[in-house]
């Protein structure tokens, strides 16, 4: 029953439903990164695609990505070199 009375208050047992916790773009990224650096694809000391050519290959914004690519910098998953590119460590 959604309503306790006749003038329509809501039963409180609905009001406390959680709101479904959506994740991030750049942590869903990041993860498909992870992925594709699992597969064995890239090796250590490997330079990666251009943030540019993941945008592109990723359908996503280049601002996710370099988030993204922030985010495993931050971690020591990979570096990026001003000017020189993003090599797996």
């Amino acid at each position: 029953m959604l309503f306790n009375n006749e003038a329509g208050s809501v039963n409180p047992k609905l009001q406390n439903i959680d709101q479904i916790k959506r994740e991030p773009l750049a942590m869903q990224i990041a993860r498909r990164l992870v992925e594709y650096i699992l597969s064995g694809q890239v090796e250590p000391g490997d330079r990666m695609p251009s943030e540019r050519q993941l945008a592109e290959a990723f359908g996503v914004g280049r601002s996710a990505m370099r988030e993204a690519l922030k985010a495993l910098t931050l971690i020591g998953l990979i570096e990026v070199r001003q000017g020189d590119g993003t090599y797996l460590k």
